[in-house]
């Protein structure tokens, strides 16, 4: 789209029409008075816009509208496409709508729209999972929002800028950004409760995964009592599966679980079944690390037909945590079923962490077995994989169970040789040292 001033929209429309200077004037003006008109160099009376508007078939409002409301209409046009496109996943197309939006916001300094447009490709980028990129579009759009005053558009950037270094785990720095957006609550008087609440939320989940329970638990809290305002049963579970998570931290197991079906019954409220899975896995581990085994079944298998049914993503770990309720059991067979069913996901995604992982739950059969030798194929197996991911640690722990294996059959040489090779790899990454 091309943004036209009043003196280019005239003249693109007397051309239109195959009109001359003198025949746009007639006997109201001159043919010179026209030419300053469509270089900008003079503006119009209202009488004379009424003219060119009815001699040139256009409306008044046409030939006025500023560029900043033809790039506003423009816009508003491309965000709704976008986000359209967003929520079918097609973010390739969507990146492309916007970008050659930004060109034009660039272009013209419209800086409110420019920061919308920085905002959402940050937000695009964060939801396909390119966090590099993502991160450096909201940087732009928080700084411009900054520029425009839209303290709103500076917490929401602040709060995903925050979410981007989470999911890579930059615990810290995403503190920090949420952090920001608290300040800027507190500082700006903001009324928006939804915003508290999210900012108090992703403080809490950056203190579970610093392993800072008691901190975690206060902001939990702070979101817990913002949640009774707005009454939303689907964030409130949000708000109970945290402070879960940070009585866990501080090891009260029994707090944890009370947490946890409560939050259990806001998901069912709000039927929201990926939650809702995530809340039936959590509470299946915790029963397992708890030995209350018949209650951990239970759950595990809502959870893997839950997230069966909506095709999550962590599915594959549900399946191998059921998987190890089956060799707590010494029920094999069944283990080795949901085990080649959790490989066959992580073939068809070609992840090695599910491949792995599935490995290291056949090998603990084999090992329970005392079937050494097939437990030390595994093994040696997940190595292989190992070496072509960076996971030093995982794979030194690795070449120290294939150690234990090879001193069990008697091939001491080999044990040795694994040994040292896992305790090479350690000290590489610092995790020892002499």
């Amino acid at each position: 789209m091309e943004i036209l001033s009043l003196g280019e929209k005239i003249k693109l429309h007397r051309k239109r029409l195959n009109m001359t200077l003198k025949d746009l004037a007639g006997d109201r003006i001159t043919a010179a008075q026209i030419s300053h008109i469509e270089r900008d160099k003079s503006y119009p009376s209202q009488d004379l816009l009424k003219y060119f508007a009815k001699r040139l078939d256009v409306t008044v409002d046409y030939l006025v509208e500023t560029r900043e409301a033809q790039l506003k209409r423009h816009c508003e046009a491309i965000l709704l496409e976008a986000e359209t496109l967003v929520y079918k996943e097609n973010y390739e197309k969507a990146i492309a709508k916007i970008s050659s939006m930004v060109e034009l916001t660039e272009k013209y300094e419209v800086l409110a729209i420019d920061a919308k447009a920085k905002y959402l490709l940050g937000t695009i980028y964060l939801k396909s999972k390119e966090n590099v990129k993502a991160a450096r579009y909201l940087e732009e759009s928080m700084r411009l929002y900054t520029r425009v005053g839209d303290y709103e558009g500076v917490i929401l950037s602040y709060l995903q800028l925050g979410t981007a270094y989470y999911n890579k785990n930059y615990f810290h720095s995403a503190l920090d950004k949420f952090n920001q957006a608290e300040v800027v609550i507190h500082k700006r008087k903001m009324v928006d409760k939804e915003l508290e609440f999210k900012t108090y939320y992703h403080i809490s989940l950056c203190y579970v995964n610093l392993g800072k329970g008691n901190e975690a638990i206060d902001y939990a809290l702070k979101a817990k009592e913002i949640q009774k305002q707005i009454e939303n049963s689907y964030e409130y579970g949000e708000t109970l599966s945290l402070l879960a998570s940070g009585h866990m931290e501080n090891g009260d197991v029994e707090m944890a679980m009370k947490c946890l079906e409560k939050a259990l019954e806001m998901y069912k409220q709000s039927n929201e079944k990926k939650e809702l899975a995530l809340i039936e896995d959590n509470l299946g581990h915790i029963y397992m690390k708890t030995e209350k085994y018949d209650q951990a079944l239970a759950h595990l298998d809502k959870a893997y037909h839950l997230k069966k049914e909506i095709q999550d993503d962590s599915l594959a770990d549900t399946i191998l945590a059921y998987a190890n309720y089956y060799i707590h059991k010494k029920d094999y067979d069944q283990a080795h079923l949901l085990i080649s069913e959790a490989l066959e996901i992580g073939e068809e995604r070609d992840e090695e962490r599910y491949k792995v992982n599935a490995l290291k739950s056949k090998a603990k059969i084999y090992k329970e077995m005392a079937e050494n030798h097939k437990a030390i194929e595994i093994i040696e197996e997940i190595i292989e994989l190992l070496r072509k991911t960076e996971m030093p640690k995982e794979l030194a722990k690795s070449y120290l169970e294939l150690a234990e294996l090879f001193a069990l059959i008697g091939e001491d040489h080999k044990s040795v040789a694994c040994y040292q090779k896992g305790v090479d790899i350690l000290k590489k990454v610092f995790v020892i040292s002499f």
